[in-house]
């Protein structure tokens, strides 16, 4: 059985855990890591959905979806060029909410998955400048989940956007992202190298 990693009203965070093994066991809006996007959107939505390549590949793309009134305010969802199963090899989740709000929300992600997974990967935790931000008044925090091979399996960010960047309306904000291996080794070694 899967588990279902999802934001709820109240505490911000819910994990379901049953037999959780694996951060692919989780689900973001009801998607897996694995899953053919076409089981959840029509080829339609796909298609019409605007591609955000990265800085120094074109090899993967995301593709945001908004979500009102569901659990996040919208989920990202990062495929393979040219692969017309359009097979999901990431999934990201986010809900807008004040930095140090975020902050506390965040801790309590991290505990809960690294509880789930018995310390099976090791977290790595840093904030610093945005790097997205020229001006680096924007600022993240971050907690990634390493497995073996320093395979990135998990992310928690909190990003505070500056001002600057607010009245370009970029809003403040908890994402949570779950990462394939092949999705992760694109992002540590191609995608802004």
């Amino acid at each position: 059985m899967r588990n279902l990693l999802s934001i709820v009203v109240l505490s911000l965070f819910s994990i379901i855990p049953s037999q959780a093994e694996d951060i692919r066991n989780f689900q973001i809006e009801e998607i897996s890591i694995g899953d053919s996007l076409l089981s959840h959107f029509s080829k339609e939505e796909i298609e019409k959905k605007q591609k955000i390549f990265f800085p120094k590949s074109k090899k993967f793309f995301r593709i945001p979806f908004r979500r009102d009134g569901n659990t996040y305010d919208f989920i990202g969802v990062y495929l393979k060029k040219n692969d017309f199963n359009y097979k999901v090899h990431s999934l990201e989740g986010s809900k807008y909410m004040d930095y140090l709000t975020c902050k506390n929300k965040k801790k309590k992600v991290e505990s809960e998955l690294n509880s789930i997974f018995k310390n099976k990967y090791n977290i790595v935790n840093d904030e610093k400048a945005h790097a997205f931000d020229e001006t680096k008044k924007s600022m993240v925090d971050i907690s990634e989940f390493y497995g073996k091979n320093n395979y990135l399996a998990a992310r928690i960010i909190c990003t505070d956007w500056s001002k600057k960047m607010e009245e370009q309306e970029y809003f403040d904000v908890l994402s949570i992202y779950i990462l394939s291996k092949e999705y992760s080794a694109f992002l540590i070694n191609e995608a802004y190298k």
